[in-house]
């Protein structure tokens, strides 16, 4: 399971769903340990896993099941399965479209727990911070992502701070504030390392949009982080990661005038 998060961490969903079948098959030859507090725990980090839609090819329902058994089998203190648990199911309900619901998911559990600068704690801020965006609510984005921002640093987690500033980057994007989404790109472009990949492409995005045709000195940046993220997509054996870099690189020559780069995607 430590193989699987690890593999979640890089996006590799492939590997991730193969680590959570070999720990069930694992446990299924262990046999005769049902209720076993080890055991339990293992299994609520396979539901878990197993709760996301990119590792497993099942209905909104049944990763809602995977979820909803996972929260019942951890143990409080499980901060990776419980968290990841959780925001999967505030994705489910808002795929269903439960905005609501989802809010006061987030926001319940946060409550109960209150503001700390811990793996937990962050990780749903990170959830509530994307439901406000998704939802346009950008206020509320704003307000929360400045909370999690704020926290992060606290933590001294570079991945988390690294996600704020692309969540903040996208509202600021949104609104059309160019200096505060140069100011959040800029914190993850010097440093891709403490940043997922797949967050930091969609804040890519976003800035292409916002600078792309108004501010073409900043291509020079643009291409330097794309560039780092291709190396990171073939670090990681990730050709969907990779795919996207290039997509990004012609939707910047797009937006810049220039099609004699967008005849077609590279063969990858």
């Amino acid at each position: 399971m430590v193989q699987c998060w690890l593999a979640e961490l890089r996006s590799q969903w492939a590997v991730m769903r193969k680590c959570a079948d070999q720990a069930e098959r694992l446990l299924q030859r262990s046999g005769g340990h049902a209720g076993v507090t080890p055991v339990q725990t293992v299994q609520g980090e396979i539901a878990a896993a197993r709760s996301y839609y990119l590792v497993t090819n099942t209905s909104l329902a049944q990763q809602q099941a995977a979820a909803e058994q996972a929260l019942a089998l951890l143990p409080a203190d499980h901060v990776q399965g419980r968290g990841f648990a959780l925001i999967n199911l505030a994705r489910i309900y808002r795929w269903q479209g439960r905005l609501a619901e989802t809010e006061l998911l987030l926001e319940n559990v946060l409550a109960e727990r209150g503001l700390h600068p811990d793996a937990l704690t962050l990780r749903l801020l990170n959830a509530l911070t994307l439901h406000y965006v998704y939802t346009m609510a950008l206020d509320r984005a704003e307000q929360t992502g400045q909370i999690y921002l704020a926290l992060a640093q606290e933590s001294g987690l570079k991945l988390s701070q690294g996600f704020a500033h692309s969540v903040l980057g996208c509202v600021a994007c949104l609104r059309n504030q160019v200096e505060q989404a140069e100011r959040h790109f800029n914190a993850n472009a010097g440093d891709l390392q403490a940043v997922r990949a797949a967050v930091l492409l969609v804040q890519v995005y976003f800035y292409i949009l916002l600078v792309g045709r108004r501010k073409t000195e900043r291509s020079h940046a643009i291409d330097a982080a794309l560039d780092r993220l291709a190396q990171l997509a073939r670090q990681y054996g990730s050709t969907e990661m990779l795919r996207t870099v290039e997509a990004l690189r012609v939707h910047l020559a797009l937006q810049q005038g220039d099609n004699r780069h967008c005849r077609r995607l590279p063969a990858l």
